[in-house]
């Protein structure tokens, strides 16, 4: 287990050369794990899939050697790899990470299409007596469909015992994937958005920026890329959510950066100017997103 709470289980036989071949010699496993926003913009990782938001309850990059070559699960082979519940959620997917056009993209494993899921809400009401709200979900090609609310009384004997609250509400205490690929993985939920707006944004001095919108209510990064002039228009994006605007560059050999909060949908066009910062500087100012 990680210093994060990780466990990886890797059955005999699973791991082959990329050719098929089985390793001779010992193998050597590298684990990275990213949970928080901070790390995510250090790792220079966002949350999207296609264009979609997500929220993450943690990414892991896990890659395998042997002699010195990369190793990779042998087909019709998986690997368990369990996620501590740190968010106290009910609806994390599985999601594979894909270098795509200088971002990492998280493609959908498709491991909960078409499934129904039931949540409690547990609320106590004396020492004997709780209120408890059953919301039942129907999950279609990744996407969250509300089917219906129940509401009931249960003598539950409430005394504040955390542990016995978590376990009524329902929620895993980790989630359980059968992975198939190794490299980045990630254990997310859509970011249902009906109402969405675009932000134009152009920089006053700039060499190779790159942008993240950090959203404050939910875990959740979002990788903006600039074009030559230095502008870019980042689209479809929620509105009336609470973000912090960074954008981080190297003009020169000098660590440059800037930070804004806005709410999306209040201003249509944005111009910022970076301003030269330390490594430790900028580190300490980006766990301050980790609220």
């Amino acid at each position: 287990m990680t210093i994060d709470g990780v466990s990886i289980i890797i059955p005999p036989n699973t791991l082959a050369f990329l050719d098929g071949q089985t390793p001779k010699e010992s193998v050597q496993i590298e684990i990275r794990e990213v949970f928080n926003k901070s790390n995510m913009i250090l790792s220079g990782l966002g949350t999207t899939s296609n264009g979609r938001l997500l929220e993450s309850y943690g990414m892991i990059e896990l890659l395998a050697t042997s002699g010195g070559k990369d190793l990779k699960i042998r087909d019709g082979g998986s690997i368990r790899v369990t996620i501590p519940n740190k968010s106290n959620s009910y609806d994390g997917e599985l999601f594979y990470g894909q270098e795509s056009s200088n971002i990492l993209n998280w493609n959908y494993a498709d491991t909960t299409k078409d499934t129904t899921v039931v949540v409690e809400t547990l609320r106590p009401m004396s020492d004997d007596l709780a209120s408890v709200k059953r919301t039942t979900y129907r999950f279609v090609n990744g996407l969250r469909e509300f089917v219906s609310d129940t509401l009931f009384t249960i003598k539950y004997g409430w005394r504040g015992d955390s542990a016995s609250a978590d376990f009524a509400t329902g929620f895993p205490k980790e989630y359980e994937f059968e992975v198939t690929k190794l490299g980045w993985i990630n254990c997310d939920r859509f970011i249902e958005v009906n109402d969405k707006v675009d932000l134009e944004i152009e920089l006053k001095a700039y060499s190779q920026p790159i942008g993240y919108l950090v959203f404050s209510d939910i875990n959740s990064v979002m990788q903006i890329l600039f074009d030559e002039k230095g502008k870019t228009i980042a689209k479809n994006l929620p509105n009336n959510y609470e973000v912090d605007l960074i954008v981080i560059d190297n003009i020169k050999g000098d660590i440059m950066w800037t930070k804004q909060n806005i709410k999306i949908g209040s201003a249509t066009k944005l111009s910022l100017q970076t301003q030269k910062t330390t490594e430790n500087e900028l580190r300490s100012e980006l766990k301050k997103l980790d609220r």
